[in-house]
């Protein structure tokens, strides 16, 4: 790949050839853009590569190239700003759909901002934070990932509903399984995480691609041919998950299936016991993912399969936290100013490690994460924006039918597990998007006004249905 690059930029032959090249092929798609059809299919098609390559990929170029949080890496080449030039090329080629966004802009916010108030103040914290931060260049660079996936993710919660939506991190979520598969075979590495950064990640993924498959099968209205599918799709995301061999992964996915089953005796319920419901079944998964923490080695090892990735965490939670308490309680340490042994003794995390000698590159924990970027308050922001969430979801859970009723319970499920030994919900990555999208896709839906939001195009019949 190297040597394709230098033969290309070196040779200014070959580059006029790429760049006229480039510019024919942008045009022809810019124009095929103006046809509703053809339109209709490129915007599906964004959605869902935007939310295939939202997990921050490894692997193959241009694939572990193509998402902003690469801008934030050191000792960058050209090729870490591939990024750019591709949302360019993507924003043109959507032109027609952005341009009609923007026109209902002002409502679109004011409805959102109206909602869930809570989640938008935390929404400006990565930026903010900079003015206390030691490294501010280096919460800036990181900064730019997370301004530039953000306006994405609202951009598609707000054009399309949760049938699309469903639809395209199904087939996103598949699609990043197999290719995982094809990319890297299971018994080549002891830790298998295929196109993504770790086998915990991947794991996550394909949890996600079970419960979704499995929603669309047991509650889909659709022919016999698609339920088949759905039921295959589903035990392939299974499989793929359980071949990572993360534990914590398949926690989750029976917690997710119980809920799922679930939610039909919950949506008969009255609003108040309906979320009381839901309230205790989050807690009562919490109890049951720390326990599983605490007993690691009889529980994770024995019954579930290889797993030590936990080991250590409950050790070095107590440092991080009092570290928090004692220097930057209120506001933190700002985005991305914490985890920094490259700053020698002036690292702020300098001196928290485990008996075993671990140096820990992150709190292993979202919630813990959240509070040492961004303090107390910005805990408080979170939490607070994630209730009004599960009001909102609730609310929609009573009124709408359960194939897409599920979707905003599940996903709100998901991050509350996730994040117990991760960091996903404050990376610029795919579960900071999904957080997004549902946020935005509740308010929405629960406003007693949404119909004055940007009317979506009419919907027509994708290739696959399901």
């Amino acid at each position: 790949m190297k040597a394709i690059q230098i033969m290309i930029f070196r040779s200014p032959l070959l580059t006029a050839i790429l760049a006229g090249f480039l510019i024919i092929l942008i045009a022809l798609l810019f124009h095929s853009s103006s046809y509703k059809k053809i339109s209709y299919y490129y915007q599906r098609g964004f959605a869902i590569l935007f939310l295939f390559l939202s997990p921050a990929l490894e692997g193959r170029p241009p694939l572990n190239y193509l998402h902003p949080t690469k801008l934030a890496e050191t000792n960058k080449t050209n090729m870490h700003y591939l990024w750019i030039p591709f949302m360019v090329f993507c924003c043109l080629i959507l032109f027609p759909r952005i341009s009609h966004f923007f026109k209902y802009s002002i409502s679109i916010f004011s409805l959102l901002l109206s909602k869930n108030p809570c989640f938008w103040i935390y929404a400006t914290l990565p930026f903010f934070s900079m003015f206390w931060s030691e490294t501010p260049e280096i919460a800036f660079d990181h900064f730019l990932g997370y301004i530039l996936i953000t306006p994405i993710a609202i951009y598609l919660a707000v054009q399309y509903d949760w049938q699309d939506l469903a639809r395209f991190m199904r087939w996103s979520h598949i699609m990043l399984g197999i290719g995982s598969y094809i990319h890297q075979r299971p018994g080549s590495v002891v830790d298998w995480s295929g196109l993504t950064k770790s086998k915990n990640k991947l794991g996550g993924i394909m949890c996600l691609s079970t419960a979704f498959w499995y929603v669309n099968y047991s509650q889909a209205v659709q022919s016999k041919a698609s339920r088949w599918l759905s039921l295959l799709m589903t035990l392939v995301s299974f499989y793929l998950m359980r071949t990572g061999k993360s534990g914590g992964a398949l926690v989750a996915v029976i917690l997710l299936i119980g809920m799922v089953l679930s939610l039909n005796f919950i949506k008969r319920l009255s609003f108040q016991w309906a979320f009381a419901c839901i309230a205790t079944f989050i807690i009562i998964s919490i109890a049951s993912t720390l326990v599983i923490t605490d007993n690691l080695e009889a529980i994770v090892v024995e019954g579930l399969g290889k797993d030590m990735t936990l080991t250590g965490r409950t050790e070095f939670w107590p440092q991080i936290f009092a570290r928090v308490v004692e220097k930057r309680l209120l506001f933190g340490f700002g985005y991305y100013s914490f985890w920094q042994p490259e700053r020698g003794i002036n690292n702020p995390a300098k001196g928290i490690f485990t008996t075993t000698g671990f140096i820990p590159p992150h709190s292993h924990n979202g919630y813990l994460e959240i509070l040492v970027y961004f303090g107390l308050f910005g805990l408080i922001l979170f939490a607070i924006s994630f209730v009004i969430n599960l009001v909102m979801a609730v609310q929609y859970l009573m009124k709408e039918r359960l194939e897409l009723s599920a979707i905003p319970m599940i996903f709100l499920m998901y991050l509350t597990l996730n994040n117990i030994t991760e960091t996903t919900i404050i990376e610029p990555t795919n579960v900071w998007v999904y957080y997004v999208m549902l946020t935005v896709r509740l308010s929405i839906d629960t406003s007693f006004n949404n119909t004055t939001i940007a009317p979506k195009p009419k919907r027509q019949t994708p290739s696959f249905s399901s």
